[in-house]
């Protein structure tokens, strides 16, 4: 057997769930992942810790776990059944950002950026929740070719949220300060809300997760 990088050996990742068997692993995740308050992230929280745990993947400095849908153990095909996921982040780090943009610090909001921190279903390319460091409003993003959207009173509406998912097909999920949710779908340049409250959002994700399918505005 190949020896295990340095760089994941002392990874978070590493010195957690090394040399551990899949349920070992998930009973290290029951603490990792403390149980939040809010009942969307429970739900969320309870569905992953049935996934199954493959291992542990590096992009650049950074080292992810990686879990697979369980359907995958049964010879089912289906693309974007494996997820990604950095080490936890902090309530008060999550706080800070939230607050930065003008978004009120609920529990789902803060519980879910802070455990599921890095959420990807690719590390190699787009396909995930943005980092909250890392985060820009959708008139940042748009800024350099604005000029060229067709629908700029529904684009204009949605200009000061934020970007917090970046598709494979280059569809956009974006939060804005009540917390609403919206595809800015890439295809045809339009809006398509999702929900109007982030808790329902995150009920939307999770049966997401059963479509076999990439999570984007397109998937049923």
């Amino acid at each position: 057997m190949a020896e295990t990088p340095d760089a994941v050996s002392s990874s978070f990742w590493g010195q957690a769930l090394q040399g551990k068997g899949p349920e070992e692993v998930r009973l290290a995740l029951k603490t990792i992942w403390s149980e939040p308050v809010h009942p969307e992230v429970q739900l969320l929280r309870e569905k992953l810790l049935g996934f199954i745990p493959y291992g542990l993947s590096c992009s650049g400095e950074k080292v992810y776990l990686r879990l697979d849908h369980p359907d995958l153990s049964r010879g089912v095909e289906g693309i974007g059944d494996c997820y990604y996921f950095l080490e936890p982040g902090t309530k008060s780090e999550m706080a800070g950002v939230l607050s930065r943009f003008g978004i009120g610090a609920t529990h789902d909001l803060s519980e879910f950026f802070s455990l599921f921190r890095g959420l990807s279903e690719s590390i190699e390319t787009e396909g995930g929740f943005e980092l909250p460091s890392g985060w820009r409003t959708f008139g940042e993003v748009i800024g350099p070719w604005k000029e060229c959207l067709d629908d700029l009173a529904a684009i204009e509406a949605w200009e000061g949220s934020v970007k917090i998912y970046h598709a494979l097909n280059s569809d956009l999920v974006l939060l804005n300060q009540a917390g609403g949710t919206a595809w800015f779908r890439y295809g045809n340049q339009s809006i398509q809300p999702i929900a109007s409250r982030f808790e329902d959002f995150l009920n939307y994700f999770r049966r997401h997760m059963d479509c076999h399918w990439p999570f984007d505005s397109h998937g049923k």
